[in-house]
């Protein structure tokens, strides 16, 4: 079966304000990249199946019957920004099963000008990473697999170059109602930065890991996943209040992050339903991502995300927002 993944709607933010942001670049590297990871909330990490996308998640979550396997995927975000994405499996009989996929994202153009503000040529912001994987099935349980990313990134005239590493590992259960999996993204190190006089580039580094549920006779999985397991305070500074000073007693009142509130930004949770034959529905929630868009105290849906599938004879939609 081949599996064309199109997201079909405008998504805002979907990992920018989710991720540690502000310490690293090639940020676009932590995009849900995929419609179905972008529907459960990147929980899909621990899920086995033959869907080609989820090279991207973490590539030992390829099941065995991923052979000749395909994956697209475009989206478009607000101010003109598009992603996209190819991945394609094939499993040969004396070498084991290979995967091969590429991933940008294009910023659009931009006006130039120089240091007085007078207009000068316009330019473009993109970047592009591939991707390498090698599958290995140690029994009928357990999957290794390691990715190499060589990675390009294009600011105007300034460019930049690096190769990072993905490496994953995921378990499934004889009777394949409980997987998990664990992976280390995007490990590496930078080759050539935009400015080699300047602060040294790093990647967005990440070690993940995800448990994968499905009860018996039921049409339902559910996934939790825990991210960024390599960093604890996933926060920013400036959301944290400066001290003051007690007027009457004179102490000085220090802020703190609520520990709950640090342990609950590393959750994610997914759930995939099949609802008809042919038809799944799929919800996500990200706490992350929830806090860091929320609004005072003002309720609402930031962190949800939620999306469908359809499964053709031939291939499959996906569809995420």
């Amino acid at each position: 079966m081949r599996y064309l993944t199109l997201i079909l709607v405008f998504l805002s933010n979907i990992n920018l304000l989710a991720q540690a942001g502000g310490f690293y670049n090639y940020d676009f590297l932590t995009t849900n990249i995929t419609a179905r990871s972008n529907a459960l909330s990147n929980t899909n990490i621990g899920m086995v199946d033959k869907d080609a996308s989820l090279l991207f998640s973490n590539p030992a979550s390829l099941s065995y019957d991923a052979a000749r396997e395909m994956a697209f995927t475009y989206m478009r975000h607000f101010s003109g920004i598009t992603i996209g994405s190819f991945a394609m499996v094939h499993k040969f009989d004396k070498f084991g099963t290979f995967g091969g996929g590429v991933q940008y994202i294009d910023y659009g153009t931009f006006k130039g000008t120089d240091d007085i503000g007078n207009a000068t040529q316009p330019f473009k912001a993109k970047a592009i990473a591939f991707t390498v994987s090698y599958v290995k099935y140690l029994d009928s349980n357990f999957t290794i697999a390691m990715s190499l990313k060589p990675i390009s990134s294009v600011l105007e005239s300034y460019t930049s170059f690096a190769m990072a590493t993905d490496v994953g590992l995921t378990y499934s259960s004889n009777n394949k109602l409980f997987s998990s999996g664990f992976v280390i993204k995007n490990a590496g190190f930078v080759l050539n930065s935009y400015n080699p006089q300047g602060a040294k580039d790093r990647l967005p580094w990440s070690i993940d890991a995800a448990i994968s549920m499905k009860p018996e006779h039921l049409p339902l999985k559910f996934n939790i996943m825990l991210h960024d397991l390599q960093r604890w305070d996933l926060g920013y500074n400036d959301n944290i209040p400066k001290p003051v000073v007690n007027e009457i007693t004179l102490d000085t009142i220090i802020y703190k992050r609520n520990i709950v509130s640090t342990a609950l930004d590393h959750f994610n949770l997914g759930a995939e339903v099949r609802v008809l034959k042919k038809f799944d529905v799929r919800f996500g929630y990200d706490f992350m991502r929830g806090r860091a868009m929320k609004y005072n105290n003002y309720r609402s849906f930031n962190g949800f995300s939620w999306g469908f599938a359809l499964n053709l004879k031939r291939f499959t939609i996906n569809y995420a927002r």
